[in-house]
């Protein structure tokens, strides 16, 4: 893993704070909208990482610029109007799962 030589911190945790500094509320805590965006990053650096090689690859801007995207496969909504309860999120870890597979639809 890269490390910064002036530091020693890991490039992987410098990545996963700047990921949860973009969903600071007030400053304070974090909202259930960022706490399913981290989950949904986690499921696929996963998803990568058993599918090849996820050398140069990030998971926080792959599903920061995807979770706004309309799909068909969702009605034509965005994965992010489905985050705000557990199924919903459960629904668009499948779809990343059927991702993975090729059963995408």
């Amino acid at each position: 893993m890269a490390r910064s030589s002036a530091t020693g911190t890991t490039w992987k945790s410098i990545s996963a704070s700047i990921a949860c500094e973009k969903f600071w509320v007030h400053g304070c805590a974090l909202t259930d909208r960022a706490r399913a965006i981290s989950r949904l990053v986690r499921r696929v650096q996963t998803t990568v990482k058993e599918s090849g090689s996820p050398e140069h690859f990030s998971a926080v801007e792959w599903v920061t610029r995807w979770i706004d995207r309309p799909f068909p496969a969702l009605g034509g909504k965005t994965p992010g109007d489905f985050i705000g309860t557990e199924d919903g999120l459960a629904l668009i870890e499948n779809l990343i799962s059927r991702m993975q597979s090729g059963g995408y639809s």
